[in-house]
């Protein structure tokens, strides 16, 4: 089992997509979700429908690097 889980989260102008790796560059899962307009309150709900569903359980208390982009037009302010 990897140490750290490096998770990739891509929000688009027609998907969110989510990739995870291990350490080593391999992936262990990924998924996407559509989204039909840019709003925060919907990547939220897509990001929830896309993230692997047995990503967080299968690492236990492994550690965890998350990047994330979007769209040159988007912003994404984060608190």
């Amino acid at each position: 089992m990897t140490s750290t889980l490096l998770i990739g989260i891509d929000l688009g102008t027609s998907s969110v997509k989510v990739e995870v790796y291990s350490e080593d560059g391999e992936l262990l899962a990924s998924g996407s979700a559509p989204i039909s307009r840019q709003d925060p309150d919907e990547w939220i709900g897509a990001l929830r429908r896309a993230m692997p569903v047995d990503t967080p359980r299968s690492c236990g208390t492994c550690g965890k690097i998350v990047s994330v982009d979007s769209t040159s037009g988007s912003f994404l302010l984060v608190d």
